[in-house]
């Protein structure tokens, strides 16, 4: 029925334009009527800029055997008329600057501008309604002469699917389009699909899987099932607080095997230091041995032998305390616990390092106390060789 409506007056809208369109052709052209006294040979004549024309009158004789046609202008009222009709087209069919995307001025309250939405969608409302109706009759008889000439089956489209005669067995009256009649725009329906969201958020009782999947189809994403399979079989969203303890504690890592390489450098600068005493004394005792003679060269030699063991000893520990250090370092990831406990154990001196720190103290200044060096860290074995 809008269709019978709007025809009429398509077509008086279409009649006024073609007339107004004769009416410049005939004012484009040129034309009137010729006297008896015009001499001029017969036929079409075609005319050309800076072109003169040879004629057997002369200009008074032309003047008054030709007479144009009067141009006739298009009247007034004609163009008053195609306005009104087309502005009545405009607010029958609902074509408004709101409904074609214009916006209707500045400084325009939102609640006006809805309004007036509003008001235009319900001729597309009706219109849509209509169209469904007739899509619905158009399946309805497809379906039933699709039950009565369909042989068993019968493939169809790209994929070559196939459609059987019992799919068909139904009843007609049930086959219908997939839109919603009542929603002519897909902004009307997110923002139904919209309401409904927020509505759940703040009232118990809705079924939040099939919410989320409603707005999903409003923004028409291919696969809603798939894309939300559910709250239930979805993963889990991470913990904020497990993430937070869990950065703390790669932070803790990282700092630990900063340090772990810290001490094992420190202990590494202090195994070169204790190697260079050691070729430092196993420089001292060969010259004593060259310079060997009586009691004291013998009592030297011993004190060189013990300082000698006990700075081997140290530094064989040194060596095995920066092979740990750095063993925990580049095993951080698969060491967590016993790697970082390890590490700082074998950084902290214990009562037995430090004692064997001072063994190898008390040998070097026994060492140099038999060679007289000064009372400065002598042990007991320099002084009983000096007091000697």
């Amino acid at each position: 029925g809008f269709g019978t409506l709007l025809g009429p007056l398509n077509e008086s809208v279409s009649t006024i334009i073609n007339q107004m369109i004769d009416n410049g052709s005939l004012q484009n052209s040129i034309g009137g009527f010729l006297g008896r006294g015009m001499k001029i040979r017969g036929g079409g004549y075609t005319m050309a800029p800076f072109e003169f024309k040879r004629v057997d009158s002369t200009g008074d004789d032309i003047k008054k055997n030709m007479v144009m046609f009067e141009p006739r202008e298009v009247p007034q009222v004609l163009f008053q008329l195609l306005g009104l009709l087309i502005e009545y087209s405009n607010r029958i069919a609902g074509t408004t600057d709101v409904m074609v995307g214009e916006n209707p001025g500045q400084n325009t309250p939102a609640s006006t501008f809805q309004g007036l939405q509003e008001r235009g969608l319900n001729i597309y409302a009706w219109i849509f309604k209509r169209v469904w109706r007739s899509m619905k009759q158009e399946f309805k008889q497809r379906y039933i002469l699709n039950s009565q000439f369909t042989g068993a089956w019968k493939s169809f489209g790209p994929d070559n699917s196939v459609v059987y005669s019992e799919d068909y067995k139904g009843n007609p009256d049930q086959i219908a389009p997939v839109a919603d009649p009542n929603m002519p725009s897909t902004t009307m329906r997110l923002q139904q699909a919209m309401f409904v969201a927020q509505r759940a958020q703040v009232v118990p009782g809705y079924a939040h899987d099939e919410v989320e999947r409603a707005v999903l189809r409003a923004v028409r994403a291919p696969n809603p099932s798939r894309l939300y399979p559910g709250m239930g079989k979805a993963q889990p969203l991470p913990n904020p607080k497990l993430e937070i303890e869990q950065l703390k504690l790669k932070g803790m890592q990282l700092k630990l095997s900063n340090d772990q390489k810290k001490w094992a450098n420190e202990l590494m600068e202090e195994r070169r230091l204790n190697d260079a005493k050691i070729a430092n004394l196993q420089a001292q005792s060969a010259k004593l041995v060259a310079e060997a003679g009586g009691v004291k060269s013998a009592n030297q030699l011993k004190a060189f032998e013990l300082a000698l063991g006990a700075l081997q000893q140290y530094s064989q520990m040194l060596s095995q305390r920066i092979e740990g250090l750095t063993n925990a370092a580049n095993n951080q990831s698969s060491a967590n616990g016993s790697a970082q406990s390890g590490g700082l154990g074998g950084v902290e001196e214990s009562g037995d390092d430090a004692a064997l720190d001072g063994g190898a103290g008390a040998g070097a200044g026994a060492a140099e106390g038999a060679l007289g060096g000064g009372g400065n860290g002598a042990g007991p074995g320099g002084a009983s060789l000096r007091s000697q």
